[in-house]
């Protein structure tokens, strides 16, 4: 089988070269045709040659020189009786033509013309049955997409959850960008099943169907013919192996056709016939890959847990088949990243550091051992920065920015000997921006400055080859914004302002570009937001509330497109929560006061739909808090009393179900406690105690 898994992928390398194709002569049926016998020498058919008379010499229709036969006998009496012919005389006089120029000249017609048949049937017989590569890369490609379309009009149909659409369009982008990577590998497999010189009936038609009518049709073949493959292997094993590959091409096929479970059902029936098979083992590994990848975009989580388990089991036979094969260990280690994920998903920080560790070992050991290999070099990279990101979530930023520093060491070293690899280039970008994360979780805004500054320049450099590029124009966005960030924070407004608009300008064009791409719309809500947030910080309102206003208009579409999606509701309270705070800023509490409860009815009904969820209970809080807030600037102590101490029986409510609080919200829920019970006994205190900071 053609190896077509690559390295580890950051957020997720060489096909073998295509064997010679080698000549299969047979019957329609695929019966072997046994080629004529070579031709006897010369010499030989001379020795050989039946001594023929005279009479049958007189019939050849090359009949040699008069004057090597006997002359005809004159007419005679008809009644006498013929003379007896003389068979000694003949039988000399067809040796000699025999030996004579003239019959080796014969012969050598006849050897020319049987040459002549023999390659005229070889010739018909390959182009009866020629395999084309491109012609079944043509076949799945097509397949491929249509596969996408569907699964893409299923996604979009969604109503009601913009995050389960999101993520069922972002798996089918996924699953299809995975189908056309091996697509070529496919057909070259296809492509030697049937020509190799151990090819037979069923692997031939097999590829000519796929090759002139498709995949679906192709699998509907290879059902018929499943059972007698497995009885013509279980008949005997050893000599029949190859008798198998029809099906784990066919296996692959389903797979490509985006039909996982007859793929994952042929892939276990393949592996149970040969356990021992390294070319099953490996490709049914890349299949539980790709699935419990897929899983994880969809949010399986069990699913995931159980492809990945399953690949793990599959690669650690293969390693005790062929212990000294890299590539195996180089799988083994992506096994152990991918649980490692499914466990930082679960919250599990202990085990998938374990995990993640594991796979560090591994990428160590191969990037020791071949220097020069880059992707040994870059998956050792990945496994630095996975083991970086759950040393953040735990707390521990020395040790994630040591990790994330030696990443970025591996990834300067292969964008500098391949500058023109743009693959390399955002690697390293990729890098800048962890370690300016982790730098600005530690304060180091200097640090973190120069980082996103290094980042941003890759990504300039990138989108402005790639203008088209929708992936490398949003990435260039995020970096603005995140520099923007540290700006802020350093007090440093109008570069922060420069910063955002000029990411606001490229989310304009995406959304412009595709105003059906929700998540186009909503990005570009929230570099309005941004943007919005540093006007204020400078005091511009007018601005400010421009900015927050299309915001609002963005959000309300999107909320009446599905006014059942929580995702948009949630968005939607938050922008009204914000028009609120810059009118409260202006002085306009009536307008202030209409947000606040637009925001308030929102988190009401989102709420009594989800008792359960820590976060929308939190955000009906914010809302009674700046109701409150708007009363106590009216001066009405009754209303701030009532939207208080609604949000202080919401925290209790949290703290009695043992769910979330953060440490800021519980810090700042005494002083407000206090408030209340002051104006219930008629003392009011004079200053407003403030929520967190980003309480919305």
């Amino acid at each position: 089988m053609i190896d077509i898994h690559k390295g580890q992928t950051e957020d997720q390398e060489s096909a073998a070269k295509p064997a010679e194709p080698s000549v299969f002569i047979g019957d329609d049926d695929g019966a072997s045709k046994p080629l004529p016998e070579e031709p006897q020498s010369l010499a030989e058919h001379l020795e050989s040659a039946p001594q023929a008379c005279s009479d049958e010499t007189s019939a050849d229709p090359e009949r040699p020189p008069s004057d090597v036969i006997p002359d005809e006998p004159e007419p005679s009496d008809p009644d006498e009786a013929p003379a007896e012919p003389e068979p000694t005389a003949s039988r000399r006089d067809w040796r000699s033509w025999l030996s004579s120029g003239w019959a080796k000249f014969v012969y050598f017609l006849a050897l020319v013309s049987a040459v002549v048949t023999i390659v005229a049937y070889v010739e018909g017989k390959l182009g009866d049955s020629a395999i084309s590569i491109p012609e079944i890369r043509v076949q799945l490609v097509e397949s491929v997409e249509a596969t996408y379309r569907r699964q893409k009009e299923a996604a979009e149909a969604i109503v009601g959850d913009w995050q389960e659409r999101e993520r069922q369009l972002e798996a089918a982008l996924k699953q299809r960008d995975a189908q056309l990577q091996r697509i070529h590998a496919l057909a070259e497999e296809f492509q030697r099943i049937a020509s190799g010189a151990d090819a037979d009936t069923i692997a031939s038609k097999l590829t000519r169907i796929l090759q002139e009518q498709g995949p679906s049709q192709a699998l509907d073949y290879i059902e018929t013919q499943r059972e007698d493959i497995v009885a013509r292997f279980l008949a005997d094993r050893a000599a029949n192996l190859a008798k198998l590959e029809p099906l784990l091409a066919s296996a692959g096929l389903y797979a490509s056709e985006g039909e996982a479970e007859q793929a994952r059902g042929l892939y276990a029936q393949i592996v149970e016939l040969a356990p021992d098979w390294p070319e099953a083992l490996d490709a049914h590994w890349g299949f539980l890959i790709d699935q419990g990848d897929l899983a994880m975009i969809r949010g399986t989580l069990d699913a995931a847990e159980r492809d990945f388990a399953l690949a793990r089991q599959r690669v650690e036979t293969l390693i005790a088949l062929q212990p000294e094969e890299p590539r195996w260990q180089g799988n083994l280690g992506l096994c152990f990243d991918r649980i490692g994920d499914v466990k930082v998903a679960r919250g599990d920080l202990d085990g998938a550091q374990q995990d993640y560790e594991g796979s560090l070992a591994i990428a160590k050991r191969l990037a020791a051992d071949e220097p020069g290999n880059a992707g040994w070099q870059r998956d050792l990279s990945v496994s630095l920065n996975k083991l970086g990101d759950v040393k953040v979530a735990r707390g521990d930023l020395d040790g994630a920015q040591q990790d994330y520093e030696g990443s970025l060491a591996i990834r300067e070293r292969l964008a500098a000997d391949e500058p023109g690899n743009a693959g390399w280039q955002r690697d390293l970008s990729v890098s800048l921006e962890k370690l300016g994360d982790v730098k600005v979780a530690r304060g180091d805004l200097d640090g973190a400055q120069q980082d996103y500054e290094g980042s941003l320049a890759i990504r300039e450099r990138l989108a402005a080859d790639e203008p088209g590029n929708a992936g490398w124009q949003r990435e260039l966005s995020v970096s603005l914004i995140k520099l923007g960030d540290v700006k802020v924070a350093r007090g440093d407004l109008d570069g922060a302002q420069q910063d955002y608009e000029g990411s606001l300008a490229i989310l304009e064009r995406l959304a412009a570009d595709e105003p059906g791409n929700a998540g186009w719309q909503r990005d570009l809500s929230v570099g309005l937001n941004k943007l919005g947030d540093v006007k204020v910080a400078r005091g511009d309102l007018d601005g400010a509330q421009q900015d927050y206003e299309g915001t609002h208009a963005i959000l309300e579409r999107l909320a009446a497109d599905e006014p059942g999606n929580a995702g948009w509701q949630r968005d939607l309270s938050v922008s009204l929560n914000k028009l609120g705070d810059v009118k409260v800023a202006r002085g306009d509490l009536d307008g202030a006061q209409q947000d606040y409860e637009g925001s308030l009815a929102i988190m009401v009904r989102q709420a009594a739909d989800e008792p359960g969820n820590a976060g929308w209970q939190r955000d009906l809080a914010v809302s009674h808090y700046k109701l409150g807030t708007v009363a106590d600037a009216r001066g009405d102590q009754r209303a701030l009393a009532q939207h208080w101490s609604a949000m202080l029986a919401i925290f209790d409510a949290l703290d009695q179900a043992g769910m979330h609080i953060s440490p800021s919200d519980r810090a700042g829920l005494p002083a407000i406690r206090a408030r209340v019970e002051a104006i219930s006994t008629a003392t009011p205190a004079r200053n407003t105690p403030a929520m967190s900071p980003g309480a919305d």
